[in-house]
Order: C-alpha cells, then sequence, then structure tokens
C-alpha cells in the first residue's frame, strides 16, 4: 500500500511537471498581440514561470504560464487574489491593501500610460504573493514584496496630477509722471480699480495737510477721478471713494473735517483724454486743492 501512494504521488508530480512544461512552451513561442500592456505582461509572466522553472515549481510555472499565454492573446488578466491563496494571516491586510491600490492604478490608465512599469508591478504583486503561499524563502519574498512596490511607485507618480502652474509674476505698476504743482495743489495716483492709498500717496497727503495747516481756515477741496475703463456710473461711486480715503488721512493729520469738500468727477475730467474702456494711469487720480475764500 506504501508503495502504491508513492507510485501515485510520483505520477502527480510527472503531471504537474509535465502539464507547466507544456505551458511554457507554447508561451516561449508565442507572439504576444493586443496593447503594449498585454504584449509586456506577456513577456513578463513568460520570465516568472522560467524563475519557477528553475525552482522546480511545476504548479506555479503552470499557472504562470497560463497567464503569460492569456495576455499574449490581447486578453484582459488581472492580478492574483489573496482570497485564492493561501496567504499568512499577518501580512493579509498589507496584500490586500497592495492589491486594492493596484488595481486601482491599473484601471486608472495605468496600463495605457505606462505599461511597462504596470506590467511589472503587476508580475512582481504576483510573485509576492505566491512566495508568501509558500512561505519558505524569505529572501524571494522579499525581492518581490521590493520589485512591487517600486513598480507601485512609479505609477502612483505617472498618474498623479500635474503641478499647478506659477502664478504669473505681479505686473508692474504702471508708470506715472512726476507733475509739477503749485503749493497749493496736491495730487496723489491710485492702482486700476481701487481706492487704496499706497505708501507714496500717503506721503503727499501728509504734505498737503502741512500745507493745509499753515493757510489757517481755508476750505480744502478734494476732487476724486476716474479713467473711463468702466461705466459711468461706477467710476463716479469709486473716483468718491478715492476722494474719502484721501480725506481720512488729511484728517488724521490733523486737516478738520468741516474744512474738508468731497467733489466726485468721475471720468468727466481727464488729464489724458481717451476713448470709452481705456485704463489711463493719470486719470486714476485725487486732487487736493487749499482754496483761498470759502467753499
Amino acid at each position: 500500500m506504501r508503495f502504491l501512494r508513492m507510485a501515485v504521488g510520483v505520477l502527480l508530480i510527472s503531471g504537474m511537471s509535465a502539464c507547466g512544461y507544456r505551458a511554457l512552451d507554447e508561451l516561449r513561442v508565442a507572439e504576444p498581440q493586443g496593447s503594449p500592456f498585454t504584449r509586456a505582461l506577456a513577456g513578463d509572466y513568460r520570465e516568472l514561470a522560467e524563475f519557477e522553472y528553475d525552482q522546480y515549481d511545476w504548479a506555479s510555472v503552470g499557472a504562470f504560464s497560463r497567464k503569460g499565454l492569456a495576455a499574449a492573446r490581447g486578453e484582459v488578466v488581472l492580478p492574483l487574489d489573496p482570497e485564492n491563496v493561501g496567504v499568512p494571516p499577518a501580512v493579509r491586510a498589507e496584500v490586500d491593501r497592495a492589491r486594492s491600490e493596484l488595481t486601482q492604478l491599473l484601471a486608472a490608465n495605468g496600463r495605457g500610460r505606462v505599461p511597462e512599469v504596470a506590467s511589472r508591478a503587476q508580475v512582481s504583486f504576483d510573485c509576492w504573493v505566491e512566495q508568501l503561499s509558500e512561505n519558505h524563502q524569505v529572501d524571494h519574498i522579499a525581492a518581490c514584496r521590493q520589485d512591487f512596490y517600486t513598480g507601485l511607485a512609479g505609477l502612483r507618480e505617472a498618474l498623479a496630477p500635474p503641478p499647478a502652474p506659477e502664478p504669473p509674476p505681479e505686473p508692474e505698476p504702471e508708470p506715472v509722471p512726476e507733475v509739477e504743482m503749485p503749493l497749493d495743489r496736491f495730487q496723489v495716483y491710485f492702482d486700476f480699480d481701487s481706492s487704496a492709498v499706497s505708501p507714496a500717496a500717503r506721503r503727499i497727503i501728509e504734505a498737503a495737510a502741512q500745507a493745509a495747516a499753515a493757510r489757517g481756515d481755508a476750505p480744502v477741496v478734494v476732487a476724486g477721478h476716474a479713467d473711463r475703463s468702466g461705466p459711468s456710473a461706477y467710476n463716479e461711486a469709486l473716483s468718491r471713494r478715492r476722494a474719502e480715503a484721501v480725506r481720512a488721512v488729511l484728517a488724521e493729520n490733523g486737516v478738520a473735517p468741516e474744512r474738508i469738500r468731497i467733489d466726485a468727477r468721475g471720468e468727466g475730467d481727464p488729464v489724458v483724454p481717451t476713448d470709452d474702456g481705456v485704463r489711463e494711469p493719470q486719470n486714476r487720480r485725487v486732487v487736493v486743492r487749499i482754496e483761498d475764500g470759502g467753499a
């Protein structure tokens, strides 16, 4: 009876060997079809089957050769499912996570974007899972695992969204020519569509406040202006906001608010005449005038 069992075992091993070898022999001469990914997959599975052949692992030779033949026919071949292989419980969670990410990246055009990288990642995963199921060649397990994670990193990099473009540089402020002003008249300029007082403008307004202080109670007229790059009603409101911003700085520097009169000119009194819709920095201004008599 013992000899009968031994004979049956030898026959089974011989059958597995012959079956695995025949599949590998077919894969060796197959001409891969299909996409660049399936062609790469056929070659990588053949390489893995050859490795298992050298290890006399006939079951794995047959399994990987058949996957390689399917890929050579252009068929969709998926990574090994740990559910169908005896993976040790201690690493099952890691293997499940790894397969989940791998299949997601393959489905997200990883096969098309980087076919060779995707193929190596899938075949290395199968190698890792197969070695784990045998669980006795620690160096083989580590090598396949490392190859898999290298391929996975390549897939991640290839499918990562491109970096956001650098924001365009801030435009240089439009130059405004220096204008010689009388001692009772001061002029400041504003950025496009802005009523913010710049540091340079603040210094001029402070000088206007000193001149107003030297003139006793003389009225101070603050006239706001805008260019013609927007609707007329909007530009009138913008010119008023600019004048009010200048009045606030004058008040901060000691000019009594009751001395200050606001005059919103909008786009109607340009220094440089332009067509409607044209931006003109010289027209975006506020003029501070210290009068001799009443308002």
